[in-house]
């Protein structure tokens, strides 16, 4: 739910420079759950060094006035706006998970560097949001990936990681309901569908009027914002492709056999791999 609400923070802006203001904020707010702050905070108290974090981090524009605004209207941010030094923070709920919850914590910061600092400067984003000294940059590695890279040694003849987190049941449950949630969404924008994912390396050809494209669905129990890609998958992007992740999809435990159920569907089009965004699992070696 979290790593769902950073995607929903305005980015506007070039890619490789988004608009910061949202994300410095937040940034400035976790850090003082992390150290057990008080939640709310008079703006008079906090406008001198959200005003230097602003400058310092965010030079693509003047947000004046913008620190406590920027997050008025979104579900991260609770303010006392008739006040004219009005108090801010994070709604009760996220900042008592930002508080008591390292991984959440780590998760949503690396979710927000990810996606506002990828100029290399996250380093110094975390330095003077007072983040550094409390967690790594990195978020822990991200369940789907663990599983493939448990998988890779196994390949390679290693067995030294534990047993993975989901059956391959419970895996093929998830699958089944991200193709038919994604199979949903696109017949509702006007899709005509077709599974092809038996004799190719992706699962639909979508086609609506003229319009022809190679769809492939990733269905995860996380939020969806980290997703394992096969080479032939990443190849796809050179096509007109589409990607479709059905995030927040559960188990349903009580089920006699594995059966998965929700999930939220974000569509991708036109998808152009990053590469800065593909991290290796395993390589092939010629001898």
């Amino acid at each position: 739910m979290l790593l769902e609400m950073v995607n929903t923070l305005r980015a506007d802006g070039p890619p490789d420079r988004p608009a910061r203001h949202q994300a410095i904020l937040l940034l400035w707010a976790i850090g003082r759950a992390a150290r057990d702050e008080p939640r709310l905070v008079r703006w008079s108290q906090a406008r001198s060094c959200l005003r230097d974090l602003v400058a310092a981090l965010d030079p693509s524009g003047d947000h004046e006035d913008v620190p406590f605004v920027a997050l008025a209207q979104t579900a991260w941010w609770e303010e006392t706006s008739a006040d004219p030094d009005p108090l801010g923070g994070l709604v009760d709920r996220v900042h008592t998970r930002m508080a008591t919850d390292p991984e959440a914590r780590a998760q949503v910061v690396g979710a927000l560097l990810r996606r506002f600092f990828p100029a290399g400067d996250a380093a110094e984003a975390l330095a003077m949001t007072g983040l550094d000294g409390v967690e790594s940059a990195e978020p822990p590695e991200h369940p789907d990936v663990a599983d493939a890279r448990r998988l890779v040694d196994l390949a390679a003849g290693r067995r030294r990681r534990p047993a993975f987190g989901l059956s391959s049941g419970e895996r093929r449950a998830i699958d089944r309901r991200a193709l038919r949630a994604a199979a949903e969404h696109l017949t509702a924008q006007g899709y005509a569908v077709a599974d092809v994912g038996a004799v190719q390396p992706y699962d639909f050809d979508a086609t609506r009027g003229d319009e022809q494209v190679v769809v492939l669905v990733k269905g995860t129990t996380s939020a969806g914002a980290q997703v394992v890609l096969t080479a032939e998958e990443v190849a796809l992007a050179r096509l007109d492709a589409m990607l479709v992740v059905v995030g927040g999809i559960e188990i349903d435990h009580a089920a006699p056999a594995p059966r998965a159920v929700g999930g939220t569907v974000r569509v991708i089009h036109p998808w152009v791999v990053a590469e800065d965004r593909l991290s290796p699992l395993a390589y092939g070696y010629v001898i």
